[in-house]
């Protein structure tokens, strides 16, 4: 096994140090590691920057400094050559001084106190045979000979011309590794990490608002993929078209997303001027309710041609509407689209805002009206982290370019059965708030299929319900379909089943997408197809 390395990726100022670095990767071992590029602060000696320190488990700490092109030694002075000039270079006081910064450094981030250190030149386009230089032994030096087997002169370099002890912690390695590596901000402060993030996909979301300014059209379309902004855009089309000084409705198809735009008007102050919001069957039983004749519970009229026609003809002119803005449209039923556009004021010319994604389709196909609409067509994910947009790339077609942050790697657990998910995943619950020490109002648990528990005894007051989410105090228990447009900086996925209606790609990318920063997915084993294998 190679030794561990920082950078995982490392990037080099000259080809010197890379080949440094490639002969040690090759002759070290699990034991050991590479770090390269260090940048250290020293109080004495200001900023340096040390080249390669290779830890050594049975030897020690050995600091190089690196030299590319052709280095000769004159008697008095190394040099340097290259096609521009020949210029006198001071190798050994450097690699002195990264010395001494490294080990101040070191010691003053762990408890092990001092290690056995040593240092070493490289040269590795330059030989140096036989010569001799007053104060540095020649096994010190690598040049291109030396470094086919580099590890011989590190041996002798630490055994025979050092008379410090050997380090004695086991652990030594990890602890000096850890300890002077870089750590990102998702390391040493996951919360403001995440909070970092949350800014940075607020700011692109907000400079999506642009997009609507250059369409003037009446009737838009909006299709974009899961995080791309498409419900903010939403809300800012509605404002746009009140503003104007028409009368507007917005209207979705869950609950939860409808939840949120009745919070997004609420804090516009703009609930006197709003025609409409929530979502559509809100919709559909309150211009029914008062039509004698009409079976307004459940929206049942809905599926009678002649109550749907009955309906439309006595809606009052007063509560017709200049503007439709629709979120989530691909869960739109025909019928409904019919009920939209005959609560127009103008159903040929009035003005309808589409916002949707074919991919999210958890119910089936369904007819868009979109024919004649000005088409925007949103490919950017600016929600999730890298790591659960790249978790989804299989699952949809199109092929989409992730914008949001870096975060943690997407965490899959498998249990024995679909049983044994809703368990597991009260498991992870506890690990997140009790040994990570994430909120528990930054976590969501979703089902694929059946509720929760905790889900189920919640969910009788829907207003309570989805205040609770809003508050953001506890976990928050629901399902991927009741959580559609939604987000939480966590999710925890529990796979217990797919409806048979339901397309199981379409579900997983939907729920996998909910997550901002932290996702784990709970799912019986081998219960995911063959394309979406981890």
């Amino acid at each position: 096994m190679p030794p561990r390395i920082w950078p995982a990726d490392p990037t080099f100022k000259n080809s010197a140090e890379e080949a440094i670095f490639k002969a040690l990767y090759a002759t070290l071992s699990s034991s050991d590691a590479i770090l390269t590029n260090l940048h250290i602060t020293d109080a004495r000696e200001g900023d340096c920057e040390v080249d390669v320190v290779a830890l050594i488990q049975n030897l020690g700490v050995v600091i190089f400094e690196t030299k590319g092109g052709h280095v000769t030694y004159n008697g008095q002075t190394f040099v340097q050559s290259d096609r521009r000039e020949a210029r006198p270079i001071q190798p050994y006081e450097q690699v002195l001084k990264n010395l001494y910064v490294f080990k101040s450094f070191l010691r003053s981030r762990w408890s092990y106190g001092n290690v056995k250190s040593e240092w070493m030149l490289g040269f590795p386009y330059s030989r140096f045979g036989k010569v001799e230089i007053p104060g540095i032994v020649r096994d010190r030096i690598i040049d291109s000979v030396d470094i086919e087997g580099i590890q011989k002169n590190i041996i002798s370099v630490m055994n025979f011309h050092s008379n410090k002890n050997p380090p004695q912690h086991p652990d030594w390695v990890a602890k000096a590794f850890e300890a002077v590596r870089g750590h990102s901000q998702l390391e040493s402060d996951p919360a403001t990490h995440v909070a970092n993030s949350y800014l940075q996909v607020k700011q692109l979301t907000h400079e999506r608002r642009a997009i609507l300014d250059m369409i003037q059209e009446n009737r838009i379309y909006v299709r974009g993929p899961a995080g791309s902004g498409k419900s903010w855009l939403a809300f800012e089309q509605a404002k746009i078209w009140i503003d104007q000084g028409l009368r507007v409705g917005i209207t979705n198809y869950n609950r939860g997303l409808a939840s949120y735009m009745k919070r997004k008007v609420a804090e516009a102050g703009l609930d006197e001027q709003i025609g409409f919001v929530g979502n559509f069957h809100q919709f559909a039983e309150s211009i029914a309710s008062n039509i004698p004749g009409v079976q307004a519970l459940n929206s049942e009229w809905l599926r009678d041609p002649d109550q749907v026609a009955k309906v439309l003809e006595q809606v009052p002119n007063e509560e017709r509407f200049d503007a439709w803005v629709v979120d989530e449209a691909q869960d739109f039923e025909e019928p409904w689209w019919q009920v939209l556009f005959g609560t127009l004021k103008n159903p040929d010319t009035g003005k309808v805002a589409i916002f949707g994604d074919p991919e999210q389709s958890l119910y089936g196909d369904k007819g868009w009206p979109i024919g004649g609409f000005a088409t925007i067509r949103l490919s950017e994910n600016l929600r999730n982290s890298q790591q659960i947009a790249k978790s989804v790339e299989s699952l949809i077609q199109e092929r989409i370019k992730a914008l949001g942050p870096d975060s943690f790697e997407v965490e899959y657990v498998d249990v024995e059965s679909e049983e044994d998910v809703l368990s597991a995943a009260d498991d992870i619950v506890v690990r997140l708030t009790e040994e990570e020490f994430w909120n528990p109002g930054e976590i969501a648990l979703l089902t694929t299929k059946y509720r929760h528990p905790v889900h189920s005894e919640r969910r009788s007051d829907q207003d309570s319900y989805w205040n609770d989410f809003w508050n953001g105090s506890d976990v928050f228990y629901g399902t991927v379909q009741g959580f559609k447009g939604l987000e939480r900086s966590v999710v925890v996925l529990a796979v217990n089943g797919i409806h048979e209606n339901a397309d199981e790609n379409d579900m997983m990318y939907v729920g996998m997408t909910r997550a901002r920063d932290r996702l784990v997915v709970v799912r019986r084993h081998q219960q995911i197809k063959n394309e979406f294998k981890h």
